[in-house]
């Protein structure tokens, strides 16, 4: 089914005629990716998506949204390295995306096939003229029913090859991106190249499982790049669940991207000082509720800071305010923050009245010319207010 394309831009607002087929879709599956809002026109709505990058089908349309950020930035907020699609693009957003997953993917893919691919024992059935493994009694059985005398055993072996967890979830990733039409027949090339020493595993879906234990093996140290690419493409194929069996789509969370980014910053600044941890999404159990704030900075074993992303201009609302403020009182911390994008490294600290805690407003560079300068910096300035 051909469908219109309704292309939008993230945070922004854009006037869009729609058919009412399609508001309902919106005001009901859609809810937490776009913004609608009736205009003083017949079938005429202000649309506004919420922080989401990518596309997603409803009834008759597909709705497309482009970051707000360079292409520069997105990259940098994702971990890839630049690009020569590093530049304001003027194709299909659809194209787009999908050629900088791919080239991504394939880069990482590159690294870990010049270093080898780790094979792995897995559960295989087979017929052998002798007993070895497990037997599958029930295909014995029905085996016996039609001869006489069986001269063969139906098993089920260990056999070491390719076909293995971490493998499939390559396997798996590349086949998705294979039957996107939008992708770029020379990417498609590369790709198809690329995976043809894993045409020996079965194309299909890989399961959660099949990820933690790629991550729990303590040999696949060098996976794990292209793994976290893996994942990445894996959540947008299947972040929106508005979707049914014949539609297709692609979605990111720029909020999320954008805490994954500061945690791996912050990680990064900390990782070498004595006495000092980080502590990324860390869950907290207060008893009636649970809390998860973004970051947790320590000392010695104390939590001393508590910090919260926010992927939208900074001007912090009461709500805001409110939620870092409880994770200051769960975690004990005297210090407490809300962390937001700019062009420049700003803070802005204020002793809170009638409270013990101290409010900081951050803005980290991620637009511009962006060094890694800023957080040595950031990471001297924190120490000092504690």
């Amino acid at each position: 089914m051909s469908r219109l394309t309704i292309r939008l831009v993230e945070r922004q607002t854009t006037r869009v005629v729609l058919p009412p087929r399609e508001v309902a879709f919106l005001l009901t599956q859609a809810r937490e990716l776009v913004e609608v809002r009736p205009c003083f026109q017949p079938n005429v709505y202000r649309i506004t998506p919420r922080g989401f990058v990518g596309w997603f089908d409803g009834p008759s349309r597909r709705f497309a949204i482009r970051p707000q950020v360079p292409w520069p930035t997105l990259q940098l907020l994702l971990g890839f390295r630049p690009t020569r699609q590093g530049h304001e693009a003027t194709g299909e957003l659809e194209t787009e995306l999908l050629m900088l997953m791919a080239e991504e993917f394939l880069h990482r893919l590159g690294k870990l096939e010049r270093n080898g691919l780790f094979p792995g024992y897995h559960e295989q059935d087979s017929v052998a003229p002798f007993l070895r493994g497990k037997l599958r009694t029930v295909e014995q059985l029905r085996e016996a029913a039609v001869r006489a005398f069986p001269d063969r055993f139906q098993i089920r072996e260990s056999v070491l090859g390719l076909d293995t967890p971490w493998n499939r979830i390559l396997r798996a990733t590349a086949s998705h991106l294979l039957a996107q039409p939008h992708l770029p027949s020379a990417t498609r090339k590369r790709l198809q190249v690329a995976i043809c020493p894993l045409e020996c595993i079965p194309a299909g879906q890989w399961e959660e499982n099949d990820f933690s234990a790629a991550i729990a093996d303590r040999r696949l140290s060098h996976y794990q790049p292209v793994l976290e690419v893996c994942r990445l493409i894996h959540s947008g194929f299947t972040a929106a669940s508005t979707q049914d069996g014949g539609s297709t789509a692609f979605l990111m969370n720029l909020g999320q991207v954008f805490e994954r980014y500061l945690g791996m910053q912050l990680v990064r600044a900390y990782a070498n000082l004595p006495n000092w941890s980080v502590q990324v999404q860390p869950r907290l159990n207060a008893g009636v509720a649970e809390f998860q704030p973004d970051f947790i900075i320590s000392k010695d074993g104390q939590a001393e800071m508590v910090f919260d992303a926010k992927w939208k201009h900074p001007r912090p609302e009461a709500s805001d305010l409110h939620q870092v403020l409880a994770y200051g009182n769960v975690t004990g911390a005297k210090h407490v923050g809300l962390v937001y994008p700019g062009r420049r490294l700003a803070k802005r600290s204020v002793i809170l009245r009638g409270r013990t805690q101290r409010l900081t407003l951050l803005q980290v560079p991620i637009f511009g010319m962006v060094t890694d300068n800023w957080l040595p910096r950031l990471s001297r300035w924190l120490r000092k207010r504690v």
